[in-house]
């Protein structure tokens, strides 16, 4: 493995390998760490700003998801912890309070209109696709409605299957090539109400 050091990600807004508590050195980092709730928060936010932060050193030299996991847990030091399922757990996102930190400092930090994109999107789709699924009502003294109604559901499939397609490009911008990741940010319910109560 090349040996990394601080100055190898000094092009970060906040550098994973500095010195002492992450929190006390980036204190702007402390509320994403305070979602974890757990002990060693500080490791688990040095190895998701390895993982991604696209002006991590690592999301460059290592495109292989797997292989930049593995490193960022070496480094950060989060391949120490004695607890290995919960180590498994973040390497596959399927800890949750991870991929909530994972999404936060995306969210706030590094790419917030795209957010704003998947989320606006994500609340269009499902509203299209409730418009999608009501049955035309059948009347046989105004065929002309009826078929304006499928017209206007051939429009709204099309204009479904064209959100579909942004927004798989914009989970791929978001979150690069961690389908683990995408699975579990894409169960996350994108309602009004849901966005308001999460991103309190």
């Amino acid at each position: 493995m090349i040996a990394y050091n601080e100055k190898s990600f000094e092009a970060m807004k906040f550098n994973p390998m500095c010195k002492g508590d992450i929190g006390d050195v980036h204190p702007e980092l402390k509320p994403i760490m305070a979602i974890y709730g757990k002990p060693m928060p500080d490791l688990v936010i040095r190895y998701i700003l390895m993982v991604y932060d696209d002006s991590s050193v690592l999301v460059q030299a290592c495109r292989e998801i797997t292989m930049r996991k593995r490193t960022a847990a070496e480094l950060s030091r989060l391949n120490t912890m004695k607890n290995e399922k919960f180590f498994d757990m973040v390497l596959d996102c399927s800890d949750t309070n991870v991929v909530k930190m994972i999404v936060e400092y995306l969210r706030v930090f590094r790419k917030p209109r795209l957010w704003q994109m998947i989320v606006a999107n994500e609340m269009l789709f499902e509203e299209y696709n409730a418009r999608l699924m009501q049955k035309i009502k059948e009347n046989d003294a105004d065929e002309k409605k009826e078929l304006d109604a499928l017209n206007v559901k051939t429009k709204i499939r099309q204009e479904v299957e064209a959100i579909n397609t942004s927004l798989e490009a914009y989970y791929m911008a978001m979150f690069g090539n961690d389908d683990n990741l995408k699975k579990r940010v894409q169960s996350i319910d994108f309602s009004p109400e849901g966005q308001a109560v999460r991103l309190k």
